[in-house]
């Protein structure tokens, strides 16, 4: 019989999500399924991050070969170059918030494991 999570979310109201689970817990907040939560959540990041690499190297390349050909003036190269970097310290910047997000998950369930 299904009934509604128990767990308390962070705002101070209950979890509305329904759940068969002997614990009362629903999936996204039942301790057990932590890491398996954790992995998915990761795998996720790793993707976008990934697709966002592949494109600036991709911008790269053809800037190069642009230069290269003499399609492209080697002073507006650097400014692209510029802006190009900027967008790999936004990459990087969100890649180590995901990853400090996905140790608090893991630590919380660390710690509910122990309770």
């Amino acid at each position: 019989m299904e009934a509604q999570c128990s767990a308390i979310k962070p705002n101070g109201y209950r979890c509305r999500l329904l759940t068969e689970d002997p614990s009362g817990l629903c999936y996204s907040h039942n301790p057990e399924h932590a890491a398996q939560r954790l992995r998915r959540a990761s795998r996720g990041g790793r993707s976008k991050a990934g697709k966002e690499t592949a494109k600036l190297k991709t911008e790269l390349q053809d800037l190069r070969k642009r230069v290269d050909d003499g399609a492209l003036d080697t002073t507006k190269a650097n400014t692209i170059i510029r802006a190009i970097s900027a967008e790999v310290d936004i990459v990087r910047l969100e890649r180590q918030v995901r990853l400090e997000d996905e140790l608090v998950v893991e630590i919380e369930a660390l710690k509910n494991e122990r309770a």
